[in-house]
């Protein structure tokens, strides 16, 4: 036994699994949960930061935006082209975002996401 336990033979007793007390794990356990939650929390907020941003947007502002990408949508993105794909789905999402996205632009969004051939 080494020298540090023959003075203190309470140093070798060992509390649970591990080592650890049940309140410390417990303890643990809770701040583990809390920092998920907070990271959940946080992603579903920023999620609709550019929505958010949208919704505040000057209506006359937001209206000319949106046209702007509804009609690069049709004009670059209608057709399937090699090399844009990303980019068109990028604005395809972008332009979902906009309140005045009606059905029409919903189809179009939609077709973005839709496999093409190769």
């Amino acid at each position: 036994m080494s020298k540090s336990l023959e003075a203190n033979p309470s140093a070798a007793r060992v509390d649970g699994a591990g080592g650890e007390s049940a309140p410390r794990r417990w303890w643990e356990a809770l701040a583990v949960g809390l920092v998920a939650l907070g990271t959940i929390a946080m992603w579903a907020w920023s999620d609709g930061d550019q929505r958010r941003a949208l919704e505040r947007m000057p209506e006359a502002e937001r209206r000319a935006g949106y046209l702007r990408t509804l009609e690069s949508q049709q004009q670059i993105c209608a057709a399937p082209r090699q090399g844009l794909q990303a980019y068109c789905q990028a604005q395809a999402d972008f332009l979902a975002e906009f309140p005045e996205c009606d059905s029409a632009c919903s189809a179009l969004v939609a077709a973005q996401h839709l496999p093409r051939p190769r």
